[in-house]
């Protein structure tokens, strides 16, 4: 690896990385070390992905539009909240606390 440029080792090194470390874990599950009940083997994870694309495009799409929508309430009661916190001192006494803490 030394023989390499600076450039080829910063692409090489992390990719011969994880070459090795998803060969191990499928070794291991394969030997039977770690049973595939609890990790299943890359390969079995690459194949029910394929096999479930469609379903699991359906969900992402729906879990992009709930985190979406989540961000969007966060960021109004944020600005109101904001808001609110700097034209009442009341207020503001009342929720900085809670709003620091968290």
């Amino acid at each position: 690896m030394r023989g390499l440029p600076y450039e080829k080792r910063r692409i090489v090194v992390p990719l011969l990385t994880l070459v090795v470390f998803i060969a191990a874990w499928e070794l291991l599950v394969r030997t039977g070390v770690v049973p595939s009940f609890l990790l299943p083997a890359p390969s079995a994870v690459a194949t029910a992905f394929v096999a479930e694309a469609p379903l699991l495009v359906e969900h992402t799409l729906t879990t992009v539009l709930e985190a979406a929508l989540g961000l969007a309430i966060g960021v109004v009661v944020g600005f109101v909240f904001a808001v609110l916190m700097d034209r009442f001192e009341t207020f503001y006494l009342a929720f900085n606390p809670l709003i620091t803490v968290s």
